[in-house]
């Protein structure tokens, strides 16, 4: 079998599955396209930045960006204060209560994938996650 094979074979069953090869957790279901990623952005890599940097790092446009701001804020897991260094620039923190619900998605996160992974030998999951790292990594 060659590469090209392999991959009409992969595309074959793709079609035929609902969801990819982990489904995400049905909780995480309650966020829109983006907000979970501006969380965890903000609560692991960086605090207190702009939209523009959020969009050019979770490679979102600035409207997704934006709808998803919007949606957070209304939530109470983000807040937007001006610049104090440049009064004409917004910046975006989290909220005790975003961090509290980012933890709380990750422990969540972690053990629905972690009952995925069990359906595997501890051998094949740790193929499964090393392929899918290298699949992944450009």
């Amino acid at each position: 079998m060659n590469y090209q094979e392999l991959a009409e074979e992969f595309l074959d069953f793709m079609v035929t599955v609902k969801e990819g090869p982990m489904p995400p957790p049905p909780d995480l279901m309650e966020f829109s396209r983006g907000e979970m990623g501006i969380l965890v952005y903000l609560v692991h890599l960086k605090d207190g930045v702009s939209a523009g940097e959020l969009s050019k790092n979770l490679k979102l446009t600035t409207g997704r960006i934006a709808a998803a701001l919007k949606t957070l804020e209304k939530k109470m897991y983000i807040e937007r204060r001006t610049d104090p260094s440049d009064g004409r620039k917004v910046l975006v923190y989290i909220t005790a209560l975003g961090k509290e619900i980012s933890q709380r998605k990750k422990k969540e996160a972690l053990a629905h994938f972690t009952k995925n992974l069990e359906k595997l030998s501890i051998e094949e999951a740790e193929n499964f996650v090393q392929l899918l790292k290298k699949f992944i990594t450009p």
